[in-house]
């Protein structure tokens, strides 16, 4: 039995958090025993608790604060990993990757990468602190043993742009136990429930919590889809600072809903039809692949990752110009003239065939496996 840690910041509640739920629900038990390090104190909407109920994993945690974590973490890592006999490392995020590359423990090191770091630091974190992250993190996967990007396209960019060579893709994966569609007559009742029409063509997306996803574009589209055909909906999930600005575009339509931040994401995909994307960039979206097991088409802006997932079967959604408001409208006017049922079909097929999150662990267990032997033919 092989010993696997996996050492992230916290297990807030989040794609990627979700992401490593999948890899190790379908771990291979007999061979494998994973474990769970944490650097820092949990926030309130942790997954600890479904990670060490529902999953059955040990779960360990440093508590650290950021800046205690730059002092202490190192040699409280190495005395874990020491104490307990691991036999591989597998992180997820920047200071797991960075504080991975510094260890003094001689066994293998792998990285998954969900971002294009030269994109998405500074726009999270300005111009300055995301430049010398990126400069941080592609220094220290260049340490690692192997570097895992969520799509070709990350990893594509890892290779292009920074030179690496420890490059291979294992793409994000969707749990079809958890995400999956309702029956017609099912999907009715869920939106009686959720006080939603049960006679008009429901669109879902998500409000950006920053400028990554310009949210705008969707309400100035959809307000145009509207003025000519009314049996549309459109619904926002979560909250960000543009929500202020999409509610002033769509302020006269009652065929809108925000709902603001909520625990039942599944609900309203259960009870939707469409789903669309604004992305700027993005690794392999989660709301993307979840929004698909609920056999939704897709309407996704022209970035990789997307383009991508279109490109597994183009039957499944369109592709439109990030930021032109009048090609998402027009993919959306397009896209409703498809035969429904036969789209989502091939949603569904291309998630079971291609992206369902068994795979994605199995590929990972399958990296595991040719690092460790190749270790243990030294």
């Amino acid at each position: 039995m092989k010993k696997i840690l996996y050492i992230v910041s916290t297990l807030q509640k989040a794609g990627p958090t979700n992401q490593l739920s999948y890899i190790i629900k379908y771990l291979d038990k007999s061979k494998y025993e994973p474990i769970v390090l944490t650097l820092s104190p949990e926030f309130k909407n942790s997954m600890v608790d479904y990670y060490k109920i529902n999953l059955k994993v040990r779960v360990e945690t440093l508590n650290l604060s950021r800046i205690k974590g730059m002092f202490l973490s190192k040699k409280r890592v190495e005395n874990f990993i020491t104490d307990n006999n691991i036999d591989l490392i597998h992180t997820q995020g920047f200071r797991a990757d960075v504080l991975s590359s510094k260890l003094n423990i001689d066994i293998p090191k792998v990285a998954t990468i969900r971002n294009y770091p030269q994109l998405d630091f500074p726009m999270t974190y300005g111009k300055y602190k995301g430049y010398i992250m990126t400069k941080l993190q592609i220094k220290a996967l260049k340490k690692l043993s192997i570097c895992c990007g969520v799509s070709d396209a990350v990893a594509n960019n890892l290779r292009n742009e920074f030179n690496l060579t420890n490059i291979t893709t294992v793409r994000n994966g969707v749990d079809m136990d958890k995400y999956y569609p309702l029956q017609l007559n099912e999907q009715e009742t869920m939106q009686n429930h959720l006080n939603l029409p049960t006679n008009m063509k429901i669109w879902i997306t998500s409000i950006g919590k920053d400028l990554r996803k310009d949210s705008t574009i969707i309400a100035k589209a959809f307000k145009k889809l509207y003025k000519i055909d009314k049996n549309n909906f459109l619904i926002f999930i979560g909250d960000g600072e543009l929500r202020v600005k999409c509610e002033k575009i769509l302020r006269k339509n009652d065929n809108v809903l925000f709902t603001g931040k909520i625990n039942n994401v599944l609900d309203y995909l259960q009870s939707s039809n469409y789903f669309i994307s604004s992305s700027q960039a993005e690794g392999l979206p989660n709301a993307v692949l979840e929004a698909m097991a609920c056999g939704l088409p897709q309407v996704l802006s022209d970035i990789e990752p997307h383009k991508e997932i279109i490109d597994l079967d183009n039957n499944t959604g369109l592709i439109y110009k990030t930021g032109s408001v009048d090609e998402l409208y027009n993919a959306m006017t397009t896209i409703l003239t498809y035969n429904y049922n036969d789209t989502s079909k091939a949603v569904l097929e291309l998630i079971q065939n291609h992206l369902e999150s068994s795979k994605m662990s199995n590929q990972y267990q399958e990296i595991y496996e040719n690092l460790l032997k190749g270790r243990n033919n030294e």
